[in-house]
């Protein structure tokens, strides 16, 4: 199967939820799939301050941004009246609507800039689908398995970050990519992704001769 581009000419304004940067950091190759982004690359405080409150549960995830944010491959975006009105009709409500500051923020921003998102949680991906339908939002599955990424690391190589991603980050898959992760995965490592439903995690049994 030959992976698509993803990205095309989109010159918009990024901006990475906090499981995305999970994922990326798990993947072993954060910083050269950030590479391919076309444009530039943001994150809301909120975000950052997610991945602050890890440290003090022993992840590390923060390390990356930080690094990312000092080399200004990624800079820090504050909400402006539009995307902190946004912001706060997100956070709040019912749970089956609402979301993390997170989540929110990511999406706030994204509207206020004229952007586009990448987030792997399905209820944020459903709200954007149901109230947002002009958002591009992306998945980090989608960026891991792109064309401009498997140009970038090599066919073994990205395959190597997908199972990192899912293994060290529990990366979420939206359930379109499903069969092509695993098909891509093969059997034997599908079923060490914990994060991938259960049908989809059973080895393969060997027939004896």
């Amino acid at each position: 199967m030959i992976n698509p581009r993803l990205f095309g000419d989109f010159s918009t304004p990024c901006f990475l939820d906090t499981s995305v940067l999970i994922n990326l950091e798990s993947s072993g190759c954060g910083e050269r799939i950030l590479s391919i982004f076309p444009s530039d690359v943001f994150v809301a405080p909120a975000v950052e301050n997610d991945l602050i409150r890890g440290l003090d549960r022993g992840h590390h995830h923060a390390m990356l941004l930080q690094q990312l944010l000092s080399e200004n491959r990624v800079q820090r975006y504050e909400l402006k009246e539009l995307g902190s009105r946004l912001f706060e009709e997100l956070v709040t409500g019912s749970a089956a609507h609402s979301l993390d500051d997170g989540e929110a923020a990511t999406i706030a921003c994204a509207i206020e800039s004229g952007g586009y998102a990448v987030i792997d949680e399905q209820k944020a991906r459903r709200i954007c689908r149901e109230r947002f339908q002009s958002l591009e939002v992306f998945s980090t599955t989608e960026i891991i398995l792109c064309r401009e990424c498997e140009v970038l690391l090599g066919k073994d190589k990205q395959i190597e970050c997908l199972h990192l991603a899912l293994t060290q980050g529990r990366m979420n898959v939206p359930p379109n990519l499903h069969e092509r992760v695993v098909e891509l995965l093969g059997a034997e490592r599908a079923s060490e992704c914990m994060s991938l439903p259960s049908k989809y995690r059973v080895k393969q049994n060997k027939v004896s001769t």
